[in-house]
């Protein structure tokens, strides 16, 4: 009897180790009121993977280009013999303990005492106050961090089927036919001259800020397509692709470099609006593979204005770089420098460092 043919399988699976902390903030106007812009409080320690943590609470933002915004960070207590690999998601609760509000950062490499990681732009301040999530002047935050702690090999045998062929999923086209087709809408949107229909069970489940939106507490907008929500702050071409990644989690316009980079600058600030966090990844990740330096500037920008840290370090490592120094006497480097001096006090310490 002939037997069914074996192809040999494995896979690299990484392992992580779990933990999570409380941080409650009473007093929230308190803290407002008598921290300082890129002053923090501390939490507990806490322990997650075999290594000290804590949280850090910045209620008047990193610097002052985000004092209208809360900051959050993790913060890594040990000095480790090799980096530490996490990534961790922080949110709000509301008074059942319920997730209402959060953001996941990507992994990063914390390699000593101090090293921290987070967000410089967590969480609008006017947002927050104006929800229900503030209550008696209090609200709470629970960060999840997962540590990597190693990696490990699977191996197995995979019968190849003779009789038939199962197709991968297709799912996504659907649901692109679906935004394109407008069938079943349940929000319209309006952006410039442009109008966009969409579900709001779909917005709600791939961004926590549509979800706050059209399901929270300060939910906006009536019911069903007969108002529209405005959308002032993005280009139509814009929001396009972003409801395009938001239903399939691709891109589907085709582009030429320039137009993909300057896609990917604009992408960039919607997916921070939205929370859409692979979305913002995606875009530091195209940026930081296509600076020029007709671009650098613009980009060391909005890694500033939207809590970028790895995408700022490139683009200034990328301006010291052999003759790139022209661009440093642009005109709209110069108003870069006016209307940001943080950024402007902490490029002078990098070119000093030369």
């Amino acid at each position: 009897m002939a037997t069914d043919p074996t192809s040999s399988a494995s896979s690299i699976v990484a392992q992580t180790v779990t933990g999570s902390h409380l941080m409650e903030i009473k007093g929230y106007s308190s803290t407002v009121q008598n921290i300082g812009t890129g002053a923090h409080q501390k939490s507990e320690f806490f322990s997650a993977g075999g290594y000290t943590w804590y949280v850090a609470y910045l209620p008047n933002g990193d610097c002052p280009d985000d004092q209208n915004h809360i900051s959050f960070f993790l913060v890594h207590q040990n000095t480790p013999e090799t980096p530490v690999m996490a990534d961790f998601t922080l949110s709000i609760l509301d008074n059942a303990g319920k997730q209402v509000y959060y953001k996941t950062s990507r992994i990063y490499s914390f390699d000593g005492t101090g090293a921290h990681w987070g967000f410089s732009r967590f969480i609008e301040k006017s947002t927050l106050e104006k929800s229900r999530w503030l209550k008696d002047d209090r609200f709470t935050v629970r960060c999840d961090v997962d540590v990597t702690v190693g990696f490990r090999e699977e191996g197995g045998t995979a019968t190849v089927p003779t009789f038939v062929t199962v197709p991968p999923p297709d799912y996504l086209e659907h649901f692109h036919n679906l935004l394109l087709s407008g069938e079943g809408a349940d929000v319209r949107f309006v952006v410039d001259d442009k109008e966009f229909k969409a579900h709001r069970c779909i917005l709600a489940a791939r961004s926590p800020v549509f979800q706050a939106q059209f399901f929270g507490p300060m939910q906006e907008g009536a019911q069903g397509l007969q108002s529209a929500v405005e959308i002032t702050d993005i280009k139509p071409n814009v929001f396009r692709n972003l409801l395009s990644f938001i239903y399939t989690g691709s891109l589907r316009e085709r582009m030429v470099l320039d137009d993909i980079v300057n896609m990917a600058q604009y992408l960039f600030v919607a997916a921070d609006k939205y929370n859409v966090g692979r979305l913002k990844i995606m875009c530091e990740e195209c940026l930081c593979r296509n600076f020029d330096v007709r671009t650098v500037t613009t980009t060391l920008a909005l890694a500033d204005r939207h809590g970028s840290p790895m995408l700022k370090k490139k683009s200034i490592e990328f301006l010291k770089r052999p003759g790139v120094m022209d661009v440093i006497s642009s005109e709209d480097f110069e108003h870069l420098m006016k209307i940001s001096p943080s950024l402007a006090k902490e490029l002078f310490a990098e070119f000093s460092r030369k």
